[in-house]
């Protein structure tokens, strides 16, 4: 009789198993998003894995805000480190991080960023909170340490623009509305320009941050 019992218990778990193998496993997360959007599941290490790379909380020189010309609904943001001022919509935050693109243990080029949202600004110390607010910003301001030549992978089917008086090259997405401008600052660096209007803004925003944009 105990020999029966053992069998008809293997048996009926042999048979939720095959029905619910969800049971027997360890929930995952590891979808890749772009840039401005986190993983469903927030790493515990302050950092958060995007389409472009691996985005962390680190010391970014913070820069410097001003008020705007009175009625022109804009203010002014300078950083001297990363060598750029620009104006964005008065009343939105910003805030800093980093950006490492490589692969495994390798870092082949790593970025500082600002972040203008439309947001207030996370008042939270948890680097991950902070993280995931600045990651949902229309526009970004990327400082990468490399030429623009070595995107040209990126850049190969954009098209020619100017910023700033000099040639650059935009990257669009029609179906999202999202534009990645690519500009030289010097003969090692290259700022990438983003526009995401999936948070906030529209593209007639985004061109009067964009015709603000000054290399230092």
């Amino acid at each position: 009789m105990v020999i029966l019992i053992i069998a008809a218990v293997i048996i009926l778990l042999a048979i939720v198993y095959f029905l619910k193998p969800g049971l027997f496993k360890r929930a995952t997360s590891s979808n890749s998003t772009n840039i401005g959007q986190q993983q469903s599941e927030a790493s515990t290490s302050g950092s958060i894995t995007t389409d472009l790379g691996v985005a962390s909380i680190e010391d970014v020189p913070q820069g410097q805000t001003t008020p705007g010309t009175a009625g022109s609904g804009m203010a002014g943001y300078q950083n001297s480190e990363l060598g750029f001022k620009v104006s964005y919509p008065d009343g939105w935050s910003t805030g800093t991080y980093t950006l490492k693109i490589g692969y495994g243990s390798v870092v082949s080029t790593s970025g500082s960023a600002v972040a203008f949202s439309p947001n207030p600004a996370p008042t939270s110390t948890d680097r991950n909170t902070l993280l995931a607010a600045y990651l949902k910003s229309p526009i970004t301001v990327i400082l990468f340490n490399q030429p623009i030549s070595k995107f040209g992978d990126i850049t190969k089917n954009g098209t020619a623009t100017v910023v700033d008086g000099k040639q650059a090259v935009k990257i669009s997405n029609s179906a999202k509305g999202t534009q990645n401008i690519y500009v030289t600052k010097d003969d090692s660096s290259t700022f990438e320009i983003v526009f995401n209007p999936a948070y906030g803004g529209d593209a007639q925003l985004f061109n009067r941050v964009l015709n603000s944009f000054t290399i230092l």
